[in-house]
C-alpha cells in the first residue's frame, strides 16, 4: 500500500513538519496501532509456512521505500516518517 492509501484507510495520519519544502512525518492512528498485531501475525505465519516469500516492492522507480515490516517496526518505536 502507498502512504495515501494507508491514510485513506485511517491507519496513519500525517504530521506536517514543514510546508516549503514539504516535509511530512507519519504516525499510526489508533486503528493503525490495532492493526499491528494482525500484521505481526501475518509475518509470523508467512515466516513459518512460506519462508522463501518476500514483500519486495516491484515498482520500477529507484526511490528507496520502506517495506511494510520496516514501517511496522518504526511504528513500534514511534519513529514513522
Amino acid at each position: 500500500m502507498r502512504m495515501k492509501e494507508l491514510e485513506e484507510s485511517g491507519l496513519i495520519a500525517p504530521i506536517i513538519v514543514r510546508e516549503k519544502p514539504r516535509l511530512v512525518r507519519w504516525t499510526l492512528t489508533k486503528k493503525g496501532e490495532d492493526a499491528v498485531p494482525i500484521v505481526e501475525s501475518y509475518f509470523s505465519f508467512t515466516e513459518k509456512w512460506h519462508p522463501d516469500a518476500t514483500l519486495k516492492n516491484h515498482r520500477a522507480d529507484s526511490l528507496k521505500r520502506p517495506s511494510l515490516l520496516e514501517l511496522v517496526e518504526q511504528g513500534k518505536q514511534g519513529i514513522v516518517g
